[in-house]
Formats: C-alpha cells, sequence, structure tokens
C-alpha cells in the first residue's frame, strides 16, 4: 500500500477504507467497480468500504444517468478528523490525570520506577517536563547524544514544550567523543539552555536528572536503554550538590550565534 497507506490507516482508517480512498483519489468521480479494479480490493468488500467512507465524511457519492459514482473528499477533511480526535484526546488526558493523581495519592506510593527501551525513557523525559512547574530547573549530568539520535522528533517535541514552560536547562556535558561535543554545541543554542563542558572525560552511557525532589538515572544506547525514576529529597539532594559542585567548578559556556 505504500507510505500513504499506512498514514491514512494512522488516521483511523482500516486497510480497505485506505486503499478504497487512495483509489478514488487517483481516479477522481468513479463507479464502485472502477475503484475495486485500481484498489485491488474485492467487488464484494467496495460498496460497504465505499458506504463507510461516505458516512465518515471522507467521500461523496452521486447519481448521474443511474450510475452510483464516489469522488474522494479532499485533504482538509483528513486535517480537520486528525485535528478533532487530537482534541478530543488531549480533554480525556485533562479529565483523567487529576483522577489518576487522586487514586495515586491515596494508595502507598512507590520510591522508585523503572521503565525499558526508548520508549521508557520517553515516558521520564515527559514526567520531567509534566512535573517542573514554569520557570523551573532540570539539572542533567553527563548529557548523552543517542537520545535525540534515536528519537529526534520526540526531543525536539520535549525541547519545545520545556521552552513554552520557560524551564531552564543546566546541562553539563562530558567530553568524552565528537557526538556529545556536537550536542553540546546544538544544545547550547536553545532558550533556556545552560552548557558547561567537563573536558578529559571517559565514555560513560550513564546520566542523572534532577528536577524537585526527583531524580532520574538513565542508561542510554543507540539501540536500548533504561530508566530509573527516583522520588526521594535525599537521592534528589545528594545527586543536585554532586551536579552543584562540577558546575560551579566549571567556566560558563558562551552562547554561539
Amino acid at each position: 500500500m505504500g507510505v500513504e497507506g499506512e498514514l491514512l490507516q494512522s488516521v483511523g482508517l482500516t486497510k480497505n477504507e485506505s486503499a478504497a480512498y487512495l483509489g478514488l483519489a487517483l481516479l477522481g468521480q468513479a463507479s464502485a467497480s472502477a475503484i475495486a479494479e485500481k484498489s485491488g480490493l474485492q467487488r464484494t468488500l467496495v460498496y460497504d468500504t465505499l458506504k463507510k467512507l461516505v458516512e465518515g465524511g471522507f467521500a461523496s457519492q452521486v447519481e448521474v444517468d443511474g450510475k452510483k459514482l464516489f469522488q474522494a473528499a479532499g485533504p482538509a477533511k483528513l486535517r480537520a478528523v486528525v485535528e478533532e480526535r487530537q482534541n478530543k484526546v488531549l480533554e480525556g488526558i485533562s479529565q483523567l490525570v487529576p483522577l489518576l493523581e487522586k487514586t495515586r495519592a491515596a494508595g502507598v506510593r512507590p520510591a522508585v520506577w523503572a521503565y525499558m527501551g526508548v520508549e521508557g525513557l520517553k515516558t521520564v523525559f515527559t514526567q520531567e517536563i509534566e512535573d517542573l512547574p514554569e520557570d523551573g530547573v532540570l539539572k542533567a549530568f553527563s548529557v548523552q547524544a543517542d537520545v535525540a539520535k534515536t528519537a529526534p522528533v520526540f526531543m525536539n517535541w520535549w525541547h519545545k514544550k520545556r521552552i513554552a514552560k520557560r524551564i531552564t536547562l543546566k546541562g553539563i556535558i562530558t567530553e568524552s567523543g565528537q557526538p556529545t561535543l556536537d550536542r553540546g554545541k546544538e544544545l547550547e543554542s536553545r532558550e533556556y539552555t545552560e552548557v558547561r563542558f567537563l573536558k578529559k572525560t571517559p565514555f560513560s552511557p550513564v546520566t542523572y536528572h534532577v528536577f524537585g525532589s526527583k531524580a532520574a538515572i538513565m542508561s542510554v544506547s543507540e539501540n536500548e536503554g533504561f530508566g530509573m525514576l527516583i522520588e526521594s529529597k535525599a537521592v534528589a539532594k545528594s545527586l543536585e550538590e554532586n551536579f552543584d559542585y562540577f558546575w560551579n567548578e566549571l567556566e560558563p559556556s558562551a552562547k554561539r550565534k
């Protein structure tokens, strides 16, 4: 089906509906039999599939000289569907989060959460931004390049959300190789970001972040990841003191224009 079909399925169309829609888009106004031939769908499935497309507003139906013809709706319809779905998801989350927080606070709250893989690391990063208030500070020791390399779209979203909340990222870059050095230079060009470089440091895939009374310890590589989120004032304070010691020993790095 190709990329177009996959994208259509991502907005909620079934595989058959995506194939029929693409066939319509290519043919313009066409009969069910022409759509079946173009899309490769069985004729017994085409009418039911087209009916669902019409009901969903993705296609229109007219009758010309006693013959039913169909035509695909324009891209604006797809955009409207995606935006409506996003709004429903956001509305649902805004209602769900207070309920989850209330339930969580009522029970025995664990001090440690472990997350596996790149998706797990995304969860940790997202939690950091959700927990920190506007104008907050996130301190990161040994900033890694592999997360940005493995999940560039997510990390760009993460930084935009961080900057929108005016959260300052203070990052210590260990100059253990060109990738981390390049990542540090890229980071210091962003708003609400301060970077200092720790020279002559052996490579380590482990990094830690401190935010408020929580800390995140992560092991990052190109193919795997592990994240541990710790809610402990004592642990957060200890790691923050360690961060501050190195931070105060290092020279500020001027922003590159």
